[in-house]
């Protein structure tokens, strides 16, 4: 209990030290914070039936944590001897809203018909062979082809290209209804993200939209009252679905409740930790050298790589191949074996690519990001300043699962907030 209470005071002392900084206790960086430290905190303690994670995975979480912290640190203090000119940035704002609803405006109409075709599909094969089995036939692998898409080309070149958009429409629509009352991007990418979640009967799309529209919710201090009543009613109709979806894979309701708020936050420490207490585990006896870091563009290049050579895969996609398979991650209070797959977090993945150096040194480096796009965003209000910290705290919050860095739609989803930033950039401003 010592090794949770230093662990428990140290995070503490950290969300303090960026209270101090910020001037607001619930910042991006003391969220993340405090999320990674609640639930492995939760998962040590052993309140959970999964089995208990070595000490070991509390350090890799401090590592984590603190790499975050450093690196904020560092991205205010660059920030801090910056002027910014207000008028040049309520233009620039202004123009950027404007270049994002006219992307939105030429690509939605595009998007919603093929997701929405894919979603009636879905309904139909439920409708005629039942919800069992329904949700792993959805998926293509090296076998089979899943009978969602009904071929792997296809199913790819929609990863690529529409579920990016999807993602995208999201996270900006969160934010231009919650800090400016906007809603059409926020329903439609909503809209979006649920289809998609429901056709493949997940769960995380509309997790994404729970979340994501708490956080940013949490994070706008001037929040009207519209919004308020607004923003409560979403909450509940998104957590009903939620719980409406899970039911249909989960027989009984409680075990439902008990998996979507314990097992799925904390099994990822277990499976990481049987990773590492394993001598002979791929993560002992391999590195990937940054290529899982950059697991977006990894697997761009991979796709790419495998028309001239259909056999290649790259060196990460090798060590994760695996993740597929169940292990047994503890026994529930009927005495059964339970067993999880793929949510081995970010921290596989860091661990991976350098063991505690990377752990520690690519939080320091996102840190150093986020902590100075917030601190100017809190100068400046400068939309693409918010979504840059928004983004890296959907990677942070949702990597407790699977690893969001090495996500391909992730990567494009950022590449297209990037674009239209350039694009913004290379604007002529008249303001004196």
């Amino acid at each position: 209990m010592l090794v949770i209470f230093l662990f428990s005071l140290i995070n503490i002392l950290y969300i303090i030290f960026l209270k101090i900084i910020f001037k607001k206790l619930l910042n991006p960086l003391s969220i993340i914070i405090l999320w990674w430290a609640f639930w492995v905190v939760i998962s040590y303690a052993g309140l959970t039936d999964l089995y208990k994670p070595d000490e070991y995975v509390l350090l890799l979480v401090f590592l984590l944590n603190s790499g975050l912290l450093f690196g904020s640190f560092f991205g205010v203090f660059i920030c801090s001897g910056r002027k910014y000119h207000k008028e040049l940035y309520k233009f620039k704002d202004d123009i950027f809203e404007n270049k994002i609803k006219k992307i939105f405006d030429k690509t939605y109409k595009i998007v919603l018909p093929i997701v929405l075709f894919f979603f009636l599909k879905a309904i139909y094969i439920l409708a005629t062979k039942g919800v069992e089995g329904y949700r792993g036939l959805t998926f293509s692998d090296g076998d089979n082809e899943g009978i969602l898409f009904g071929n792997p080309y296809l199913e790819i070149l929609y990863s690529l290209t529409i579920s990016p958009y999807i993602l995208f429409y999201l996270l900006v629509g969160v934010y231009l209804f919650i800090f400016k009352g906007e809603k059409k991007i926020f329903y439609v990418g909503s809209l979006l993200m649920f289809l998609e979640s429901t056709m493949r009967l997940g769960r995380f799309g509309l997790y994404y939209i729970l979340m994501m529209t708490f956080i940013a919710f949490i994070l706008n201090p001037t929040k009207s009252k519209a919004i308020k009543t607004k923003f409560k009613k979403i909450i509940l109709t998104f957590t009903l679905i939620l719980l409406v979806v899970g039911g249909l894979r989960e027989s009984n309701f409680g075990n439902v409740l008990y998996k979507s708020i314990f097992e799925y936050h904390t099994v990822g420490f277990t499976l990481l930790s049987n990773e590492l207490d394993d001598p002979s585990s791929k993560l002992n006896n391999n590195m990937s050298y940054g290529m899982g870091t950059l697991g977006g563009m990894d697997y761009v290049s991979t796709l790419f790589i495998r028309r001239f050579s259909p056999t290649y895969d790259s060196h990460y996609s090798y060590m994760v191949k695996d993740h597929h398979l169940p292990v047994e991650t503890g026994y529930d209070r009927n005495g059964y074996p339970i067993y999880h797959n793929a949510f081995y977090t970010m921290l596989f993945t860091l661990y991976a690519d350098g063991r505690e150096f990377f752990v520690f040194f690519i939080p320091l480096l996102i840190g150093v990001f986020m902590g100075f796009y917030y601190a100017k965003f809190k100068k400046t209000n400068y939309i693409f300043d918010f979504l840059i910290v928004l983004f890296f705290m959907f990677v942070f919050i949702f990597s407790l699962f699977q690893s969001m860095l090495q996500s391909h739609i992730v990567f494009l989803a950022l590449m297209i907030l990037l674009y239209i930033g350039r694009k913004v950039n290379k604007h002529k401003f008249d303001c004196k």
